[in-house]
């Protein structure tokens, strides 16, 4: 399973490297039109649900491929019970619904941005003080500090990222 298509940049190649028969490759994401796009461009089958409900069986994926989406769970919030959720909530969500599909010995790839990182790169690119974002964002995008946002280390922290694998015993 892909979590979250987006443009199909990881997905593309993960369908070049491991499509063969017997491996069905899987792309989810809440936004149609992604959806269908990648479906019909990789001849793949396509999902579209919310990356903590997800519309397969327990017991039934053995690897998925969670790729630069825990950071937009995180910030635009899932729905749980018609409630909207954000932040760490959200990615344990997340992270409960992707154990609930894992088989017994799958695993979870995961490319996480920071909270910092995000920031960083949004104020750079909008010119949106740290304040000013802190007061309009969810509070999971208010763990920074001030040092972050110096022009310094807002140039190193872009590219912050945590990669990890995952595997459900």
């Amino acid at each position: 399973v892909e979590l979250g298509v987006g443009g199909g940049e990881s997905l593309k190649e993960l369908v070049r490297s491991v499509k063969r028969d017997g491996v069905k490759i899987v792309g989810v994401d809440v936004i149609p039109s992604l959806v269908k796009t990648m479906a019909d461009l990789l001849g793949i089958e396509g999902v579209v649900a919310s990356a903590n409900r997800l519309p397969l069986a327990n017991n039934s994926v053995s690897a998925i491929n969670a790729s630069a989406i825990l950071h937009e769970v995180s910030s635009y919030g899932v729905d749980t019970k018609g409630q909207q959720i954000y932040g760490l909530e959200a990615i344990r969500d997340t992270l409960r619904e992707l154990k609930r599909v894992l088989l017994p010995g799958g695993i979870v790839a995961c490319t996480i941005r920071t909270a910092a990182a995000w920031i960083c790169e949004h104020c750079a690119s909008s010119g949106t003080t740290r304040a000013n974002l802190m007061r309009s964002q969810s509070p999971s995008t208010a763990m920074t500090s001030e040092r972050d946002t110096s022009p310094v280390n807002r140039r190193r922290r872009r590219a912050t990222t945590s990669s990890l694998v995952l595997s459900r015993p």
